[in-house]
């Protein structure tokens, strides 16, 4: 859920000097803006229920200001300059 990703985001990221927890945070980040645009586009696509389609999750992942803030710090100490400026502009 939502807390779940932030919790592990946030906590990975404040880390010093572990690298490989901050690729963690940002990999998790990645995985649920993933796992989000492919509920919008499941919700685009079939705006009329069926009773033969199989039952969907009521789970919605949706990104806050916790996950974009642990994300950011993350890009910003293993130096990805090119994500965490996508990652603003994803948040704007």
């Amino acid at each position: 859920n939502n807390r779940g990703y932030a919790s592990v985001i946030q906590r990975n990221s404040r880390k010093r000097g572990k690298v490989g927890l901050w690729r963690h945070a940002y990999r998790m980040y990645d995985k649920m803006r993933i796992i989000e645009l492919s509920q919008l586009e499941e919700l685009r696509g079939t705006n009329v229920p069926s009773s033969t389609s199989a039952p969907r999750s009521k789970l919605v992942i949706q990104r806050e200001n916790v996950h974009f803030e642990g994300a950011l710090v993350a890009c910003a100490k293993l130096g990805l300059w090119r994500e965490a400026v996508f990652i603003f502009n994803e948040m704007q």
